[in-house]
């Protein structure tokens, strides 16, 4: 999901040559307790917040609960009050929330916890810190089952970034459906994992693909469906009881990518610099497609749906800007979104997919090896060198827009300017448009899910007229699915008034503030043939609907 480096902060000297242990245990259902046990010198502990925004650690620690009156915390520090007190002990209570580029804290997986220690991981001021963790039934500490108990010394590699599973029962299997899931969820679940890794052994012949950990646990709402994968060892999943077949759909496919990170290496430097969520996402991505299509997953239309939003997606994103200049390209939807775009440009000139494959399994190897690569090189063809082009621009100051034109242009190019807006790229535009709207109505807050032709409002920011389970279907009496004529409805109220009406499934109106709207000028369609011929080889017969 994410890389890491590891960061150093100062603190009182006298205790550096001592060491912090902190605990993590269960203390019932609801919540576990995080203990600190500091040397008598230690005045405060410093979280490392690696990868963590400044306005999510603080909305995270707002939770915790001290257990006495021994330290008090915040979004930077855990601080000791009394001298007497030697432990620093927090309630932390189970918590659903998904945050952006954040591992679950304390996310019940039902009779048990999945855990990270990157969001309690503090800096050696003052002293190593080592970790234990403790659960009435099993631990299971980085895609390890074990015992009721499992440490980690202060020197195990990627010590704070730890995967851990405590279950209130003893388990000795690989694999935890929560209660309320069937043998058939379970069945879904092993034979997607088997049938993505075999995918991924064959397409990309020399990796080692490890056999994850899989925890799952039913999703909090029937219309959601999240995983994770931590340190290539534990794979998380939540997503309905027997889903429909169209979320059966939708939760294959997050196997399909999650797992795909199985491949990458631990982390990695790239000429390109911090663009590490974009490497990791978009490759994940484009395996998670590529396996799809080759095991029949999904219909050309589909593919070809997926591939154009790629395209559309990261448009909108880089909002006329470099890639390197794009707001936010190591968050939210963007760097799925310009990954598998990229990876696309840069692969499908390899000529078949199996080369294509290859291409990108020696990215990876020499990424795990020399830990150092440049992603432009993926335009060469599997072991050689070459002078690349598109990868080359967009890894430059020019403008993403102008660099796709050009590519649109080429002979063979597997996009191509659209006569008319398709059915992805109005439902790219819609999900832009809500995106916008629900940050001016709910202070900068965005939680809806997605439904057909419709966004339904999730709970969690605070907004002014937007309320939980509103199902907004339109703008300006103009539904989503109308594509242009939306956009432009919502671009002139915006303009003349500064809001926009939005329609309501119950025929009902809300009014919401807007501050302009802008729409991509240029939609693509995708040459699915060319696609499927350059990017996974031969397309088989579908043999899922």
């Amino acid at each position: 999901m994410k890389y890491w480096l590891p960061l150093l902060t100062l603190a009182a000297g006298a205790a550096s040559a001592q060491t912090v242990t902190a605990t993590l245990s269960v203390i019932d259902q609801n919540a576990l307790e995080l203990r600190y046990d500091v040397p008598a010198a230690c005045q405060s502990l410093e979280f490392i917040n690696d990868g963590i925004r400044p306005q999510d650690a603080a909305s995270i620690r707002a939770e915790w609960q001290p257990a006495d009156d021994c330290a008090t915390v915040d979004g930077q520090h855990v601080q000791r009050k009394a001298p007497s007190c030697g432990s620093l002990r927090f309630r932390i209570p189970a918590s659903t929330r998904n945050l952006d580029r954040i591992y679950p804290w304390a996310y019940p997986v039902g009779e048990g916890f999945f855990a990270h220690t990157s969001v309690y991981a503090v800096a050696p001021s003052c002293g190593p810190v080592n970790w234990k963790f403790s659960a009435p039934g099993t631990v299971v500490l980085d895609g390890v089952v074990g015992g009721t108990q499992a440490s980690a010394p202060a020197t195990q590699e990627r010590v704070n970034t730890l995967a851990v599973v405590l279950l209130l029962k003893q388990s000795s299997a690989t694999t935890h459906m929560g209660p309320g899931f069937t043998k058939d969820d379970e069945r879904f679940v092993t034979d997607t994992l088997r049938d993505t890794t075999g995918y991924l052994h064959r397409a990309l012949p020399g990796l080692t693909i490890p056999s994850p950990y899989v925890v799952a646990s039913v999703s909090p709402n029937p219309y959601s469906w999240r995983g994770d994968v931590a340190n290539r060892t534990m794979i998380r999943l939540t997503f309905p009881v027997s889903p429909s077949p169209e979320m059966q759909s939708n939760v294959r496919t997050l196997i399909a990518h999650e797992a795909s990170h199985l491949s990458q290496p631990y982390e990695w430097a790239d000429a390109w610099g911090d663009d590490g969520a974009m490497f990791h996402e978009g490759g994940a991505e484009f395996l998670r497609w590529s396996a799809s299509a080759t095991l029949g997953w999904l219909s050309n239309a589909k593919l070809k749906d997926e591939l154009e939003s790629a395209f559309t997606d990261c448009l909108v994103a880089s909002n006329g800007k470099s890639w390197s200049r794009t707001v936010n390209r190591q968050w939210g939807r963007t760097p799925y979104a310009c990954g598998l775009a990229f990876h696309a440009i840069g692969l499908e000139g390899q000529g078949d997919g199996q080369k294509a494959a290859l291409a990108l399994r020696d990215y990876y190897r020499d990424a795990a090896d020399k830990h150092a690569a440049s992603f432009a090189q993926l335009e060469c063809r599997a072991g050689e060198q070459c002078k690349t082009r598109w990868l080359a621009r967009l890894g430059s100051d020019e403008p993403v827009a102008a660099i796709f034109a050009d590519y649109a242009k080429t002979p063979g190019a597997l996009i191509r300017p659209a006569a008319a807006w398709s059915l992805s790229f109005s439902a790219s535009i819609a999900n832009l448009m809500m995106n916008q709207f629900m940050r001016a109505d709910c202070n900068g807050g965005v939680s809806y899910y997605s439904e057909p032709s419709a966004f339904r409002i999730a709970a969690g920011p605070a907004c002014k007229a937007l309320r939980v389970d509103m199902i907004v279907t339109g703008v300006e009496g103009q539904p989503f699915n109308a594509g242009q004529l939306a956009s432009q409805a919502a671009k002139t109220a915006c303009d003349a008034r500064h809001e926009v009406t939005l329609n309501l499934k119950n025929g009902d109106t809300v009014n919401v503030a807007c501050n302009g709207f802008d729409v991509p000028a240029e939609p693509y369609d995708v040459d699915i043939d060319a696609a499927l011929k350059r990017l996974t080889g031969a397309r088989p017969a579908p043999r899922l609907p």
